[in-house]
């Protein structure tokens, strides 16, 4: 069983989120992938994308990230979006 919190110091409470910290930075922000919100619009109009197709129905700027190999995932990206919504969540 997890001990309560106040059961810890304010220097181990500080260690641990330093720590977490630490281990998000090293591996990395998580990806939240746009293809998987409900803003997100694909291109249906043939092989030619124009230069300034953004598929964000919100315009916000996005990254790519290219495959590294089949099994990698790759695709468009943000890591923080306040409009984010998820496909199967409910609008409100």
């Amino acid at each position: 069983m997890s001990k309560p919190l106040v059961s810890f110091t304010d220097d181990e409470l500080l260690e641990e989120i330093i720590r977490r910290r630490n281990a998000r930075d090293r591996d990395g922000p998580e990806v939240k992938w746009c293809d998987e919100c409900r803003r997100f619009v694909p291109w249906r109009d043939g092989l030619n994308v124009p230069e300034n197709y953004n598929p964000c129905a919100n315009r916000h700027a996005m990254k790519f990230r290219s495959p590294a190999g089949y099994n990698a995932p790759f695709g468009f990206y943000r890591t923080l979006c306040p409009d984010r919504q998820e496909i199967g969540e409910a609008t409100g």
